[in-house]
């Protein structure tokens, strides 16, 4: 029987943003016991705890969110963990070869451990260049991490991945339980919305 892990961060008053970014807001505005039905309000960035960055984020490709492709965000994944304290991450933590069929890698790095904390989106594993060469290489399709971003500003690698048809999916979590050496099926579907990007319920379906 198949184990479904959630991945995914939970969306409330509390939630941390990125420096300069819209925090979010969160309002019950209809009660039962008042109204005779219950309501929130929803006020947030399209940025906020676990999101996809789709094309139109940073890239010329202005596509949004809604059009692209269903098939773009599930697929088969692995995990690749490059351990704590790794400032980093360079194609020498890469597996050498992939699982036949494998679209999705996610990186575990132990970054979530600080989510909550005032250092979480400042002291955070980033990606090398060569990086984005092996997953171009690789035909890898999206991307997720345990971490804000795979890079900081000015954002080249950010760049280069959405360039290259790759998505990225920030701010996940529980990577912890998720299985080292073995692919297992993954999806992170936005909300159908006419934006750059979107929060996700980010999960991973292990049989």
């Amino acid at each position: 029987m198949a184990t479904i892990i959630d991945l995914s961060h939970t969306l409330d008053n509390n939630t941390p943003v990125f420096p300069d970014d819209t925090s979010i807001e969160l309002k019950q505005d209809a009660f039962l016991e008042k109204d005779g039905y219950t309501n929130f309000t929803l006020k947030t960035g399209m940025h906020i705890g676990t999101h996809l960055d789709g094309p139109w984020h940073i890239s010329n490709n202005t596509i949004t969110i809604d059009r692209v492709p269903l098939d773009q965000f599930c697929g088969k994944a692995i995990k690749v963990a490059t351990g704590v304290n790794t400032p980093v991450i360079t194609t020498d933590l890469l597996p050498q070869t992939l699982p036949a069929g494998t679209e999705i890698l996610l990186f575990h790095t132990g970054h979530q451990d600080k989510w909550q904390t005032d250092v979480y989106f400042e002291d955070f594993p980033v990606f090398s260049t060569e990086v984005v060469e092996y997953l171009l290489k690789h035909q890898i399709k999206i991307i997720g991490l345990d971490t804000p971003s795979p890079d900081k500003s000015p954002y080249a690698i950010h760049k280069a991945l959405l360039e290259g048809d790759i998505l990225i999916v920030e701010n996940l979590t529980n990577l912890h339980l998720l299985p080292a050496n073995k692919q297992f099926d993954f999806s992170a579907f936005p909300l159908k919305v006419s934006a750059d990007s979107s929060p996700v319920r980010a999960v991973a379906r292990i049989e």
